[in-house]
């Protein structure tokens, strides 16, 4: 008897005081209303402890009623301070720790009630006591509660009860959302109370278990919806999402069905878990919604309607456990199996009125299984208002990926043909997509007419400017349709995204579909990179440009704690253990297990020997010892510095002196062949390697099969420092140049995104090690990409490095025109046959050399470009797709940019940025972009403009994203007030010069300042014909030198890695220049007629 009176007196202040409730946390501040009604429970525990005290159930009906009452008053007020407190990114996880904390209140509660009662039951006053102190305990809390500003409502206060809800209930006639998702949580709060009695029943008459069993049932019950709750607070993560609400319903229905035929206690305690998750699931995102969708001033009366439908909900699943079992005597199991089966028909209808949302669940749910996703920059997608999407395109999933990255939907265009798929076209429909026919003009019109009426509505438009998935890797050029759409939709911000990590999947245009393909690309890491919003117009030029900046940005997210290159050694070396690494043209070959045992032994040494040393000196040449020496270095955690040992003892001493190096490894042979002497401690390899005993032997290969890596390669990290490299010094004294671990690992991971790494690969050696190409492509890049490399120390010998070539079946290449063009004189077509991809730097490329080598060979040269701060490649040309709409490369130019690097072609003078096509400073950023000038910071931010390098080089960009290389800054002339290239005077006598080197530069001159002097090596062609061809290829007057400043030289200096040294080249120019005014001045004076 009195258990249906206390559930009337509990239930009939939410009905009595709902509109009330409502309007006083309109009114009032909401953080006052909670601190209020949690000070009115103390004094309703007071009465509580004298109900107790008195033993009169009366009394304790009062107090629940004031409970009841305070309950009432604080909801609305507790979930309509939360969309105040915090914005909506946060909103629905705070919505899932509330309804946790909620449920595990109740739950803790009830147990520790239960407990109390069993040990108190002849002291009340204790019970009344620990209750007072509780509700003194929540009363303190909440005076932390953040405060908040009234919400501003101007409504009278209306005493009538009912008014408030009626006035709710037009309010809800007027927003069909806000009604369905009241609908919606007053079911879950039916389906709430049926089932906690229903369980009862389920216990009693099904499973016949004690009362302590069946309260154990309930409490799996709340212990479920507690954890969906939370769990739809992760999933959503910082914003609401509905589409958990179809899935939520739809599990609930499932397993309610499967709790209703079952007769197994623990089963029966495993389904009502999941009862309660889907039933968390579902409730905690309506719940955010109603809160953030509620206006700001009506805010606490929406939520008082909502309690006072909650609780209508609970009294008809009371009504209806009471006629169907009481009444028509059903069991309690087939009516909790019939409340499934009507659950999942609600469901059906939830997906009817929101397919869209369904549907996005689904795909959000399948995408994160196959991908790891970050997503960076979500707040810059605004949260309401139109946008245009602008991203990069890679695969087949781009839009999925995009539309996974943020809770707003994204109305993609898309090519029509996709749009016409049967299997497809109801899932784009659903989502919305665009269709559109590039190949037609009327259509494509009004496909952007159709993004901008979405636009205009407030919607999220996305497009992917490129026209079609990039071929080669590359970003392509942006088509001109995004800026119709800008034009269309002027007020639209334009939000710029970039994904990566996405190149060589399977869903690649052109990546292999096999299935080994398809599982190592199983939970890539995909990398979402959104950027700020665009305002105004912007060129498609422009906006390509963002894209790229932003995917610079992307790929240093790759960097890892770990990810070091002593790490990708031993990595590399443990999967290919038996299979060949490195062979030199002496005939020596090692494994991949041998190479890491031996590199081992070297860093055993050094970590015993010369522990306190940060930089150790090598003097090697491009060879198996070479690599072993710098591989040791490296798993020692020291620094390698190779010395430029063409450059003479001065240079190898200066730069000793820079770093500090105390200790050198070389080879006695190799120093003995570049005549240079001892330098400091000088280690010889061939001695050292003779030192190692068996047992360290044995060490080292236990070591290198099982130790783990955190134990070989030390505290070292991504960021450290790996190489310092020495520029060329081609315009004066070398500089120092840090690369860290990660500047090295990126490069080679951009570089190799480009070329298609399937199959059997071996890399040809020939650059030396002190070289920044030599150093990280012929050393490094096999060892991190797990193929072959093959070494020979001398890049002029080309009948052994062609019979290398051949031999070892190499596939890269990386070398100079100036090399290559010996090679056209020295190698067969046979040695080079199994070449695929020979990358050449440091010079412009002529055509006539790239053609030669090409009939040859039957392979061409991929021009590049790079510089030793940038780690070392910023671009290059690819081979050709074959799809004319990709093109690989571009004759003149040097590639488009790494994917990764970004660029800009700004004015030297005000570092503005130029339009596409106009020649200014190249300024390139990189994740391969050095630390820094070792010890010289200032030189280090000379370098360097917003973070961008300042390369130095003049350089222009097409349409299409090809780089072109027009002269060095450093490397003009000022004549007349012009500035006069030196390089376009060079290559304008190219052809009467044929293989003959030729040098353009300036010297002083006194009348204007500066005037030319052309230095050549042909000894057929005079300095007549070579004014005839300037004048011939049209060059200005100011262009072409006097007849009397062309000089004939022996040879050009030129550094060891066959770039012209510029600073002895113009030493040489200023000297003959000189000498022929000094002998023009010693001339006798013709005597007077």
């Amino acid at each position: 008897r009195y258990l249906s009176i206390a559930l009337a007196v509990f239930v009939l202040p939410y009905l009595l005081f709902a509109g009330h409730a409502g309007q006083i946390a309109d009114r009032f501040s909401k953080t006052r209303v909670l601190q209020v009604t949690k000070t009115l429970e103390i004094f309703t525990m007071l009465l509580g402890l004298g109900a107790l005290l008195t033993n009169r159930i009366e009394l304790l009906l009062v107090v629940l009623f004031l409970l009841a009452t305070q309950a009432n008053f604080f909801s609305p007020a507790k979930y309509g301070i939360l969309p105040e407190m915090m914005g909506e990114a946060e909103l629905t996880a705070a919505n899932g720790l509330v309804e946790f904390s909620t449920l595990a209140a109740i739950v803790l509660g009830t147990s520790f009630g239960s407990f109390l009662i069993a040990i108190w039951t002849h002291n009340p006053w204790r019970l009344g006591a620990t209750l007072l102190a509780i509700a003194v305990i929540g009363t303190v809390c909440s005076l932390g509660i953040t405060r908040v500003r009234a919400s501003g409502s101007s409504e009278p206060f209306h005493w009538n009860p009912f008014r408030e809800v009626w006035a709710g209930f037009g309010r809800l006639r007027r927003s069909r959302p806000l009604a369905l998702t009241i609908l919606g949580l007053s079911y879950f709060w039916f389906i709430g109370a049926l089932f906690q009695m229903a369980v009862l029943l389920v216990g009693s008459e099904r499973l016949h278990e004690t009362e302590l069993r069946i309260g154990l049932l309930v409490t799996a019950l709340a212990v479920g919806i507690g954890l969906g709750s939370i769990t739809a607070g992760w999933v959503s993560r910082k914003h609401i999402e509905l589409g958990l609400v179809p899935v939520g319903s739809l599990a609930l229905g499932v397993f309610s069905i499967a709790l209703s035929l079952t007769y197994s206690y623990n089963w029966a305690a495993v389904w009502l878990l999941a009862v309660g998750f889907s039933g968390g699931l579902f409730f905690v995102p309506l719940n955010a919604f109603l809160q953030e969708r509620a206006d700001e001033r009506e805010k606490g009366r929406m939520l008082a309607t909502n309690n006072f439908v909650n609780t209508l909900g609970m009294i008809l699943a009371s009504a209806l456990l009471w006629l169907l079992h009481d009444l028509l005597h059903w069991r309690a199991a087939s009516i909790i199996g019939a409340i499934g089966g009507l659950t999942i028909l609600a469901t059906v209808y939830v997906v009817s009125i929101l397919p869209a949302n369904s549907l996005r669940m689904v795909i959000f749910a399948v995408t994160r299984l196959c991908f790891r996703m970050r997503v960076v920059g979500a707040e810059h997608i605004p949260a309401s208002g139109g946008a245009i999407v602008v991203s990069n395109h890679v695969s087949y999933v781009d839009a999925v990926l995009i539309g996974c990255s943020t809770h707003r939907f994204v109305r993609f265009l898309m090519w029509k043909p996709y749009f016409r798929l049967k299997f497809a076209k109801p899932v784009f429909e659903a989502l919305q997509a665009i269709p559109i026919q590039p190949g037609s003009p009327k259509e494509t019109v009004r496909a952007l007419q159709a993004a901008a009426r979405e636009l205009k509505n407030g919607e999220l438009v996305g497009i992917f400017p490129e026209g079609g998935l990039t071929r080669t890797g590359h970003v392509q050029a942006f088509q001109r349709g995004v800026e119709r759409l800008m034009e269309y939709a002027p007020e639209a911000p334009i939000i710029p995204i970039c994904l990566d990590g996405l190149w060589r999947h399977p869903l690649n245009a052109e990546a292999p579909r096999r299935l080994r393909a398809w599982l190592r690309a199983w939970r890539r890491p995909v990398t979402v990179m959104i950027g700020e919003p665009i305002y105004g117009a912007i060129g498609a030029a422009e906006l390509r440009q963002r894209v790229m900046e932003l995917g610079t940005e992307a790929v240093n997210l790759r960097k890892q704690k770990n990810d070091t290159l002593a790490h990708r050694l031993i990595r590399t070396a443990r999967s290919k253990w038996r299979h060949p690494a490195i062979v030199d043209s002496t005939k020596k070959e090692l494994t991949y297990g041998k190479t890491l045992v031996a590199s081992i032994l070297v860093r055993n040494w050094l970590k015993r020997e010369h522990a306190d040393e940060k930089h150790i000196g090598l003097l090697l040449p491009a060879s198996v010892g070479g690599a072993i020496a710098n591989f040791g270095v490296t798993l020692a955690g020291r620094a390698a510095v190779n010395l430029n040992f063409t450059a003479g003892e001065q240079s190898c001493r200066a730069a000793m002196e820079q770093c500090a190096i105390r200790t050198v490894v070389t080879s006695r042979l190799f120093l003995e062949k570049v005549n240079l002497p001892v330098l400091a401690e000088m280690i010889f390899l061939e001695d050292l390697l003779k030192t190692f005993t068996g047992a360290a032997k044995l060490q080292a290969v236990i070591a290198a099969r099982f130790a783990p890596a955190r134990m070989l390669t030390g505290e070292i990290g991504p960021d450290d420092v790996a190489t310092v490299l020495f520029s060329s010094g081609s315009t004066g004294v070398p500089k120092g140049i840090e690369l860290s671990h990660w500047n090295i690992i990126s490069n080679i991971e951009c570089a190799a995104s480009v070329f298609p790494m399937e199959g059997d690969h071996c890399m040809l050696g020939t650059l030396p090690l002190f070289h920044s190409f030599g150093y990280t492509f012929a050393l490094w890049f096999p060892a991190v990409m797990q193929i072959r490399a093959a070494f020979h120390p001398n890049p002029m010998d080309g009948k052994a490095i062609g019979d290398l070539a051949q031999k070892h079946r190499a596939t890269f290449f990386l070398s100079t025109p100036t090399f290559c063009t010996h090679y056209i004189r020295k190698c067969t077509r046979e040695q080079f046959a199994t070449l695929r991809y020979i990358l050449v730097g440091a010079e412009k490329l002529r055509q006539s050399v790239a053609d030669e080598f090409e009939k040859k060979f039957g392979v061409g040269l991929l021009a590049g470009y790079g510089a030793t701060e940038l780690g070392p490649c910023a671009s290059v040309n690819t081979p050709e797709t074959g799809n004319q709409g990709h093109p690989g490369m571009r004759t003149g130019s040097v590639g488009r940019p790494l994917p990764g690097v970004s660029i800009r072609i700004v004015d030297p003078d005000t570092k503005q940025a130029l339009p596409v096509g106009e020649q200014g400073m190249l300024l390139v950023k990189s994740p391969s972009q050095m630390r820094g000038y070792y010890g010289a910071p200032e030189k280090t931010a000379q370098a360097m403009h917003q973070r961008f390098y300042i390369t130095g080089d003049v350089a222009y960009v097409d349409e299409e994203g090809f780089l072109f290389i027009t002269d060095r800054l450093a490397r003009f002339s000022k004549i007349g007030g012009e500035m006069v290239p030196h390089l376009k005077i060079e290559d304008a006598v190219r052809d009467v010069l044929i293989d003959a080197a030729v040098f353009v530069t300036g010297v002083a001159d006194e009348r204007r300042g500066e005037r030319l002097v052309m230095l050549y090596t042909s000894e057929e062609v005079t300095p007549g014909e070579l004014v005839e061809q300037l004048n011939k290829a049209g060059l200005p007057q100011l262009w072409i030198p006097k007849r009397e400043n062309y000089f004939r030289v022996d040879a050009i200096p030129v550094l060891g890695t066959g770039k012209v040294d510029l600073a002895k080249a113009r030493a040489l120019a200023a000297e003959k220049a000189n000498e022929s005014r000094k002998a023009e001045a010693d001339l006798p004076v013709p005597a007077e007629a």
